[in-house]
C-alpha cells in the first residue's frame, strides 16, 4: 500500500513537473521577459535545454523540498514576476496593454519560474549561510578584542561593542574623505536652494521642505559665514555635520549586526558597501532632508528589530523608550510623510506585541501626538507659512488627468473639462511631463480643491473608469522604477550633482571648490553617464528596485521558518516604499532611505536561528 502511494504521488509529481517545465520555457519565451525582449528563439536548440534543466529542478524540488517551503515562496514569486512583466514591457513601449490575456499569461509563466528560482535559495539559503559564517572563526581570531563576550543582550552600544562602533565610524569617515575633498564644500543640490533662501530672508519660511532640515541647513551656513566670512563654509559645515549623522547611522547598524547572529562577512561586506558605494558617498555629502531621514529610517529599524526580538529587556529599560520616541520624533521631523509612516506602522507592532500592547501603543502615542501638536498649532503660532501640500500629495491623480487631457482629449465631455481647468490651468497642464509632476501641480488651485474635494474626486474616478489604460501608464512613469530591477529611469541625470539651479550664485554667492579633481570627475561620471548602471551584478546592488526585491524574498522567509514578530520591521520600509509610489519623479534620492537598509536586510537574510 505504502508503495503504491509513493508511486502515485511520483507520477504526479512527474505530471506537474512536466506542465512546470513548460511554463518556464515559455517564461524565457516571452516578448518581455526582460527589456531584451524574449532570451531565446523557440525554434533555436535553447530551449529544449531549458525545458528539460526546468523539469529536473522542478522534480527534484517537489520531491525532496517541505511544502512549507513551497507555500512560502508564492508571495514573493507572483509579485516580483508581476513587477518584471509590466515593468519590462512599459521600460520598452512606454505603454502596458493591460487588456490583454498575453500579459496575464506571461505573468504566471514568470511566477512559476520565479516560484522555482526562490524556492531553492530558500531551501538552500540555511547551507549557504553555513558556509559563509566558517570565516566568523579567522574573524573571531583577528578581531578577538572587538566580541562582544557578554552572555545576556544589553543593548547594540555597550561597554563591550563601542570598539567595534568605533571602528566602523572611523573606517567610514576614513574613506569618505576622497569625496569630501572632490566634492568641496558639499553638494548643494535639490530643495537645499529653497531652504537657502528662507535662511537668509529671501524667500517666506514654509514647510514645503521639512522645517528641521530647513532649520539645521540654515543654521550651518550662518555659523560658516561668522567663521569663514561666506556661506561656502557654511555648506562645508553642514556637509560634516551630515557626514557625522550618516557614519553613526550606519555603524550603529554595522554594530548591531556585528553582535547578532549574523556571519561576519556579511556585515564587512555592509561596511564596504557603505564606505566604497559612490552613490552612498555622492549623497552623504548632498544637501538633501533625504540623506538625514534615511540614516534615521535605518535607526528606526534596528530599534523595532530590538523591541520585536528582545521584547522584555526592551520595555523594561526607560532609555530604550525614550531613544525610540526621540528616533520616531525625528523621522517625521525629517520627511513630511514620516507622521503617516508611523501610525501605519503602529498596528502592526501593537498585534505583534500582543503581551505589550498597551505599552507600545502608549510609547507610539508619543511621538505621533508631538509631531501633530508641533507641525499645526505651534507652526501657526510661529508664522511658518503652511505649502501647498494637497498638490504634494495628488501627484498621481493630477498627472493621471492632465495625462488624459494630452493624449485623449476626446474622450472628455466639454462640461469635464471645463471642471477640470477649474482645479488646474489649462496653461499647466499643457505643460505636462510624463516623467515629473512638478509642471503641473505648481498650478493645482488648493482653496478651490479644498472646497471641492468631493467634486475632484468623483471627476477624477469618472475619467479613470472610461479611460483605465492611459491612468496605468501615467502611474507607471512615476513608479515603476521603484519595482523594476532591470532599467533606471532618469530624467535629465541621476543625480545633481552640480546643483539645481543657479541662482544662488548671486544670492549667497555659492560655488563649488572641489581639492581632488580626479576624484571630483569620477563622482560626476556616476551621477550622470550612470557608469554602475553598466556593471553587472553591481547594476542591480545599487538599483532603486533592488530593496523592495530584497523585502519581498525576507517576506518569504521569514513566513517559512515562522519568524512573525520579525515581520514587522518591514512594516515601515515598506510603507515608505508605498509613498514613493504616489510621488513626483523617480529618483534615487528618494530611494536612497531604502537603499541604506540592503546590507541590514541581507544579514537578517543570513542570521542564525538561536536554539
Amino acid at each position: 500500500m505504502g508503495k503504491e502511494v509513493i508511486k502515485k504521488i511520483s507520477i504526479n509529481n512527474g505530471i506537474i513537473s512536466c506542465l512546470g517545465a513548460l511554463f518556464c520555457m515559455l517564461a524565457c519565451l516571452s516578448d518581455f521577459f526582460s527589456v531584451s525582449g524574449e532570451l531565446y528563439q523557440a525554434s533555436g536548440i535553447v530551449a529544449p535545454f531549458v525545458y528539460v534543466l526546468s523539469l529536473i529542478a522542478i522534480y527534484h524540488l517537489l520531491q525532496n523540498f517541505s511544502a512549507r517551503e513551497m507555500w512560502s515562496s508564492i508571495p514573493a514569486a507572483v509579485v516580483l514576476a508581476t513587477c518584471q512583466r509590466i515593468g519590462s514591457e512599459f521600460a520598452i513601449n512606454e505603454h502596458v496593454e493591460i487588456g490583454n490575456y498575453r500579459l496575464y499569461a506571461s505573468i504566471f509563466c514568470i511566477s512559476v519560474l520565479f516560484w522555482v528560482i526562490i524556492t531553492y535559495i530558500l531551501h538552500y539559503i540555511d547551507s549557504l549561510g553555513e558556509i559563509v559564517s566558517r570565516a566568523d572563526g579567522v574573524f573571531n581570531r583577528i578581531f578577538s578584542a572587538l566580541l562582544n563576550k557578554e552572555k545576556e543582550y544589553k543593548g547594540v552600544l555597550t561597554k563591550n561593542t563601542c570598539r567595534v562602533f568605533f571602528l566602523f565610524f572611523g573606517v567610514l569617515i576614513l574613506f569618505w574623505i576622497p569625496a569630501v575633498l572632490a566634492t568641496y564644500p558639499g553638494v548643494f543640490s535639490y530643495d537645499a536652494i529653497s531652504k537657502a533662501l528662507m535662511g537668509i530672508g529671501e524667500e517666506k519660511l514654509t514647510d514645503h521642505a521639512p522645517i528641521f532640515s530647513t532649520l539645521l541647513l540654515t543654521g550651518c551656513m550662518k555659523i560658516g559665514k561668522a567663521i569663514g566670512g561666506d556661506y561656502v563654509v557654511g555648506v562645508f559645515v553642514y556637509t560634516l555635520v551630515q557626514m557625522l549623522i550618516m557614519s553613526f547611522s550606519f555603524s550603529y547598524a554595522l554594530t548591531w549586526m556585528w553582535n547578532s547572529r549574523i556571519p561576519k562577512v556579511i556585515t564587512i561586506l555592509g561596511l564596504v558597501f557603505f564606505a566604497f558605494n559612490p552613490i552612498v558617498q555622492i549623497l552623504v555629502l548632498t544637501t538633501t532632508h533625504d540623506t538625514i531621514f534615511g540614516g534615521l529610517l535605518l535607526l528606526l529599524v534596528v530599534e523595532i528589530l530590538d523591541m520585536s526580538v528582545h521584547t522584555s529587556w526592551y520595555f523594561a529599560s526607560w532609555k530604550n523608550i525614550v531613544r525610540f520616541i526621540f528616533l520616531a520624533f525625528l523621522m517625521c521631523m525629517f520627511r513630511n510623510q514620516g507622521l503617516y509612516m508611523l501610525i501605519f506602522l503602529t498596528p502592526f507592532i501593537v498585534i505583534a506585541l500582543k503581551k505589550y500592547r498597551i505599552k507600545v501603543l502608549l510609547v507610539f502615542m508619543v511621538p505621533i501626538i508631538i509631531v501633530a501638536v508641533l507641525t499645526r498649532p505651534v507652526y501657526k503660532a510661529l508664522d511658518i507659512y503652511k505649502y501647498n501640500k494637497a498638490a504634494e500629495s495628488l501627484s498621481v491623480p493630477i498627472q493621471q488627468i492632465a495625462r488624459l487631457v494630452n493624449m485623449n482629449r476626446e474622450a472628455i465631455a466639454d462640461e469635464e473639462c471645463s471642471e477640470i481647468y477649474k482645479f488646474i490651468p489649462k496653461e499647466n497642464i499643457e505643460q505636462y511631463n510624463p516623467k515629473i509632476s512638478d509642471p503641473v501641480k505648481v498650478g493645482f488651485d488648493n482653496d478651490y480643491y479644498s472646497e471641492h474635494k468631493g467634486d475632484f474626486y468623483k471627476l477624477w474616478l469618472s475619467l479613470g473608469l472610461r479611460n483605465g489604460s492611459i491612468y496605468f501608464d501615467s502611474f507607471m512613469y512615476g513608479a515603476y522604477g521603484y519595482f523594476y530591477l532591470e532599467k533606471t529611469p532618469v530624467l535629465g541625470e541621476y543625480i545633481m550633482y552640480d546643483g539645481a539651479s543657479t541662482q544662488l550664485n548671486y544670492k549667497i554667492g555659492f560655488e563649488r571648490r572641489p581639492k581632488l579633481a580626479f576624484y571630483d570627475n569620477y563622482l560626476r561620471n556616476v551621477s550622470f553617464d550612470m557608469t554602475l548602471d553598466k556593471i553587472p551584478i553591481i547594476s542591480i546592488l545599487t538599483n532603486e528596485a533592488f530593496p523592495f526585491w530584497i523585502m519581498m524574498f525576507m517576506v518569504s522567509l521569514l513566513i517559512l521558518k515562522k519568524r512573525w514578530k520579525n515581520l514587522a520591521m518591514l512594516v515601515l520600509p515598506f510603507g515608505y516604499w508605498g509613498t514613493l509610489l504616489l510621488g513626483p519623479i523617480i529618483g534615487v534620492r528618494y530611494a536612497f532611505p531604502l537603499i541604506v537598509l540592503v546590507p541590514l536586510f541581507l544579514g537578517i537574510c543570513f542570521c542564525k536561528e538561536e536554539k
